[in-house]
């Protein structure tokens, strides 16, 4: 039993697929399903179970999927840790996040950060959902992940930094015809194109000089989005990834403030 065997099996628990998970470690699935193979021989119990969709673990294999992924969280945070103490250019922070969120939330955090830590690096993963961020997080790949805080996540912490309310857009334009996107930075081009309204929640960055003809109509019958920060555990994140952290949080304080 290998720590690679460990991490291959807990990768697999969480797509429910050999193929997904061959793909993402750049090896056959063959290579895969000896990794799990060599498991549940040393164990002597069947960890998963083949289906025609895919794989789904036994209730030994929940067993430990759940201890690999505690203990591997803990192991590559350690070793980070270790790793940063013996390098002498500071460190690094590790983000996942959707595909605009840097734009609307961390500009100026990104900014204040690089003046205060100029030896540290910031390195961002982009994620197309919360459960991509929180699979970021299980696997260690990344420090912190940037979400919409929904309901609790079994070994992740959530904490809130900024509630943002719905409002419509629109630029005074009548719309040439309806249209659905799900990106918020197209949903607004498309409204000051006039090719259509839109619903979105009231960034801070769409009330000013880059949308002059743009209103947003506050629709205050729809609930606040919350966004902030999901971790594995706080108490484990390393002094630059907590002053990363801080850093956001405060400039979105700042900005809900002009609001």
């Amino acid at each position: 039993m290998t720590l690679e065997d460990l991490r291959v099996f807990a990768a697999v628990c969480r797509a429910g697929s050999l193929s997904a998970v061959a793909r993402d470690f750049s090896c056959t699935q063959s290579a895969v399903s000896q990794h799990v193979k060599r498991l549940e021989r040393e164990l002597g119990l069947s960890l998963l179970e083949r289906h025609t969709r895919g794989v789904v673990p036994t209730p030994a294999g929940h067993t430990l999927s759940a201890a690999v992924t505690e203990g591997l969280g803990g192991i590559d945070h350690a070793l980070r840790r270790l790793e940063e103490a013996a390098r002498a250019e500071g460190g690094s922070v590790r983000v996942t996040t959707g595909a605009t969120t840097v734009r609307h939330f961390m500009a100026a955090a990104v900014v204040d950060f690089r003046r205060r830590f100029p030896r540290a690096s910031l390195e961002f993963q982009t994620e197309t959902s919360s459960r991509g961020c929180f699979d970021a997080l299980a696997a260690g790949r990344v420090d912190l992940a940037w979400i919409t805080l929904g309901l609790p996540v079994r070994a992740i912490e959530q904490r809130p930094v900024v509630e943002i309310p719905w409002a419509l857009a629109e630029a005074g334009i009548r719309p040439v015809f309806d249209t659905s996107v799900t990106d918020w930075d197209t949903a607004i081009l498309l409204a000051e194109l006039g090719l259509g309204l839109a619903v979105v929640p009231a960034l801070p960055a769409w009330n000013g000089p880059g949308h002059p003809d743009l209103r947003l109509i506050p629709v205050p019958a729809l609930p606040a989005l919350t966004a902030g920060w999901a971790v594995r555990r706080w108490d484990a994140l390393s002094p630059l990834a907590r002053a990363f952290a801080d850093t956001v949080a405060h400039h979105c304080g700042k900005q809900t403030v002009r609001e």
